[in-house]
Protein backbone atom coordinates (compact mmCIF):
# COMPACT_ATOMS: atom_id res chain seq x y z
CA UNK A 1 0.00 0.00 0.00
CA UNK A 2 1.38 3.41 -0.96
CA UNK A 3 1.83 5.98 1.77
CA UNK A 4 0.65 9.59 1.77
CA UNK A 5 1.87 12.40 3.98
CA UNK A 6 -0.29 15.53 4.25
CA UNK A 7 1.03 18.83 5.51
CA UNK A 8 -1.58 21.36 6.51
CA UNK A 9 -2.81 23.38 9.48
CA UNK A 10 -4.45 20.56 11.37
CA UNK A 11 -4.81 21.29 15.09
CA UNK A 12 -5.31 24.97 15.78
CA UNK A 13 -8.46 26.00 17.61
CA UNK A 14 -10.46 26.54 14.45
CA UNK A 15 -13.18 24.16 13.29
CA UNK A 16 -12.56 24.77 9.58
CA UNK A 17 -8.84 23.98 9.75
CA UNK A 18 -9.34 20.81 11.78
CA UNK A 19 -12.19 19.52 9.61
CA UNK A 20 -10.42 20.16 6.30
CA UNK A 21 -7.37 18.25 7.55
CA UNK A 22 -9.46 15.28 8.64
CA UNK A 23 -11.51 15.33 5.44
CA UNK A 24 -8.47 15.19 3.16
CA UNK A 25 -6.99 12.40 5.27
CA UNK A 26 -10.26 10.48 5.01
CA UNK A 27 -10.55 11.05 1.25
CA UNK A 28 -7.04 9.66 0.70
CA UNK A 29 -7.76 6.65 2.92
CA UNK A 30 -10.98 5.95 1.03
CA UNK A 31 -8.87 5.81 -2.15
CA UNK A 32 -6.77 3.08 -0.57
CA UNK A 33 -3.70 4.97 0.66
CA UNK A 34 -2.08 4.66 4.07
CA UNK A 35 -2.30 8.28 5.15
CA UNK A 36 -0.74 10.43 7.86
CA UNK A 37 -0.98 14.10 8.66
CA UNK A 38 2.51 15.44 9.32
CA UNK A 39 2.40 16.73 12.89
CA UNK A 40 3.78 20.18 12.14
CA UNK A 41 3.06 22.74 14.84
CA UNK A 42 1.55 25.95 13.53
CA UNK A 43 2.15 28.67 14.44
CA UNK A 44 5.77 28.38 15.51
CA UNK A 45 8.71 30.76 15.82
CA UNK A 46 9.01 31.03 12.03
CA UNK A 47 5.57 32.69 11.90
CA UNK A 48 6.28 35.32 14.55
CA UNK A 49 6.90 38.90 13.42
CA UNK A 50 5.19 38.26 10.08
CA UNK A 51 5.66 41.49 8.14
CA UNK A 52 3.03 40.44 5.60
CA UNK A 53 0.21 40.50 8.15
CA UNK A 54 -2.21 43.37 7.69
CA UNK A 55 -2.94 45.44 10.77
CA UNK A 56 -6.37 44.66 12.18
CA UNK A 57 -8.68 47.17 13.75
CA UNK A 58 -9.10 46.93 17.51
CA UNK A 59 -12.33 45.59 18.96
CA UNK A 60 -14.47 47.86 21.13
CA UNK A 61 -14.39 47.24 24.88
CA UNK A 62 -16.99 44.76 26.05
CA UNK A 63 -18.49 44.14 29.51
CA UNK A 64 -16.52 41.69 31.67
CA UNK A 65 -19.44 39.25 31.82
CA UNK A 66 -19.43 38.93 28.02
CA UNK A 67 -15.68 38.33 28.02
CA UNK A 68 -16.12 35.66 30.70
CA UNK A 69 -18.83 33.83 28.75
CA UNK A 70 -16.68 34.01 25.63
CA UNK A 71 -13.68 32.60 27.52
CA UNK A 72 -15.74 29.72 28.89
CA UNK A 73 -17.08 28.95 25.43
CA UNK A 74 -13.55 28.99 24.01
CA UNK A 75 -12.38 26.54 26.66
CA UNK A 76 -15.17 24.16 25.66
CA UNK A 77 -14.31 24.58 21.98
CA UNK A 78 -10.60 23.98 22.54
CA UNK A 79 -11.25 20.82 24.54
CA UNK A 80 -13.57 19.50 21.84
CA UNK A 81 -11.06 20.20 19.08
CA UNK A 82 -8.23 18.58 21.03
CA UNK A 83 -10.33 15.46 21.58
CA UNK A 84 -11.27 15.35 17.89
CA UNK A 85 -7.63 15.60 16.78
CA UNK A 86 -6.58 12.83 19.16
CA UNK A 87 -9.40 10.54 18.12
CA UNK A 88 -9.66 11.03 14.36
CA UNK A 89 -6.47 12.49 12.92
CA UNK A 90 -3.70 10.02 12.10
CA UNK A 91 -0.57 11.98 12.94
CA UNK A 92 3.07 11.25 12.15
CA UNK A 93 5.17 9.75 14.95
CA UNK A 94 7.50 12.73 14.94
CA UNK A 95 6.31 16.22 15.79
CA UNK A 96 7.98 19.20 14.13
CA UNK A 97 8.32 22.74 15.45
CA UNK A 98 10.02 24.56 12.57
CA UNK A 99 10.77 24.31 8.85
CA UNK A 100 14.39 23.48 9.70
CA UNK A 101 13.36 20.49 11.84
CA UNK A 102 11.38 19.10 8.92
CA UNK A 103 14.36 19.59 6.63
CA UNK A 104 16.82 17.94 9.02
CA UNK A 105 14.75 14.81 9.77
CA UNK A 106 12.05 14.64 7.09
CA UNK A 107 9.21 12.12 7.21
CA UNK A 108 9.19 9.64 4.33
CA UNK A 109 6.18 8.84 2.14
CA UNK A 110 5.49 7.77 -1.43
CA UNK A 111 3.34 10.85 -1.99
CA UNK A 112 3.42 14.27 -0.32
CA UNK A 113 0.37 16.52 -0.33
CA UNK A 114 0.03 20.16 0.59
CA UNK A 115 -3.49 20.26 1.93
CA UNK A 116 -6.14 22.92 2.07
CA UNK A 117 -6.22 26.16 4.11
CA UNK A 118 -4.27 29.35 3.40
CA UNK A 119 -0.91 27.63 3.36
CA UNK A 120 0.57 29.66 0.52
CA UNK A 121 -0.73 33.01 1.75
CA UNK A 122 2.25 35.01 3.11
CA UNK A 123 -0.10 37.05 5.28
CA UNK A 124 -1.10 33.87 7.05
CA UNK A 125 2.02 31.67 6.95
CA UNK A 126 4.88 34.12 6.32
CA UNK A 127 6.01 32.25 3.20
CA UNK A 128 6.71 29.08 5.19
CA UNK A 129 8.64 26.69 2.90
CA UNK A 130 7.36 23.66 4.84
CA UNK A 131 3.93 24.21 3.31
CA UNK A 132 5.63 24.07 -0.10
CA UNK A 133 7.21 20.71 0.76
CA UNK A 134 10.79 21.98 0.88
CA UNK A 135 11.68 18.89 2.95
CA UNK A 136 10.35 16.30 0.47
CA UNK A 137 12.92 14.50 -1.73
CA UNK A 138 13.25 15.78 -5.28
CA UNK A 139 12.27 12.40 -6.73
CA UNK A 140 9.09 12.04 -4.68
CA UNK A 141 5.60 12.78 -6.00
CA UNK A 142 4.41 16.14 -4.71
CA UNK A 143 0.91 17.55 -5.25
CA UNK A 144 -1.43 20.05 -3.64
CA UNK A 145 -5.15 19.84 -2.97
CA UNK A 146 -7.22 23.00 -2.45
CA UNK A 147 -4.24 25.04 -1.28
CA UNK A 148 -5.18 28.69 -0.90
CA UNK A 149 -2.97 31.64 -1.81
CA UNK A 150 -5.45 34.34 -0.85
CA UNK A 151 -3.61 37.21 -2.59
CA UNK A 152 -3.27 38.36 -6.19
CA UNK A 153 0.53 38.36 -6.34
CA UNK A 154 3.51 36.95 -4.46
CA UNK A 155 5.75 39.54 -2.72
CA UNK A 156 8.92 40.18 -4.70
CA UNK A 157 11.26 38.91 -1.97
CA UNK A 158 9.38 35.56 -1.84
CA UNK A 159 8.95 35.13 -5.57
CA UNK A 160 12.11 33.08 -6.15
CA UNK A 161 11.31 30.70 -3.31
CA UNK A 162 7.75 30.13 -4.53
CA UNK A 163 8.97 29.56 -8.08
CA UNK A 164 11.65 27.06 -7.06
CA UNK A 165 9.53 25.03 -4.66
CA UNK A 166 6.24 25.03 -6.57
CA UNK A 167 8.04 23.95 -9.74
CA UNK A 168 8.73 20.64 -7.99
CA UNK A 169 5.01 19.81 -7.84
CA UNK A 170 3.63 17.30 -10.33
CA UNK A 171 0.12 18.70 -9.96
CA UNK A 172 -1.31 21.80 -8.29
CA UNK A 173 -4.94 22.16 -7.23
CA UNK A 174 -6.06 25.36 -5.51
CA UNK A 175 -9.17 26.62 -3.77
CA UNK A 176 -9.90 29.83 -5.68
CA UNK A 177 -9.77 31.17 -9.23
CA UNK A 178 -7.29 33.89 -8.26
CA UNK A 179 -4.89 31.15 -7.20
CA UNK A 180 -4.91 29.75 -10.73
CA UNK A 181 -3.69 33.10 -12.05
CA UNK A 182 -0.94 33.37 -9.43
CA UNK A 183 0.34 29.85 -10.13
CA UNK A 184 0.37 30.53 -13.85
CA UNK A 185 2.40 33.68 -13.31
CA UNK A 186 4.88 32.16 -10.86
CA UNK A 187 5.57 28.72 -12.34
CA UNK A 188 3.76 28.81 -15.71
CA UNK A 189 1.65 25.77 -14.80
CA UNK A 190 -2.08 25.27 -15.15
CA UNK A 191 -3.57 24.81 -11.70
CA UNK A 192 -7.02 23.31 -11.13
CA UNK A 193 -9.73 24.74 -8.88
CA UNK A 194 -11.21 22.05 -6.62
CA UNK A 195 -13.68 21.72 -3.78
CA UNK A 196 -12.69 22.21 -0.18
CA UNK A 197 -11.98 18.67 1.10
CA UNK A 198 -14.86 18.87 3.59
CA UNK A 199 -17.19 18.78 0.59
CA UNK A 200 -15.71 15.46 -0.56
CA UNK A 201 -17.43 13.72 2.34
CA UNK A 202 -21.10 13.26 3.01
CA UNK A 203 -22.83 14.14 6.26
CA UNK A 204 -22.32 10.71 7.83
Amino acid sequence: MKTVGIITIHKINNYGSVFQAYALQRACEDLGYQTEIIDYNFPNEFHSCNKYVEASSSQPNEPKWIKLLYALDLMKQHKGISNFVSRYEHLSCNQYNSPSELKEVPPHYDIYITGSDQLWNPRHCNGDPAFMLHFAPDESLKISYAASIGIDSIPEELYSQYKTLLNRYASIAVRENSGVDVIKKVVDKDATVVLDPTLLLNYN
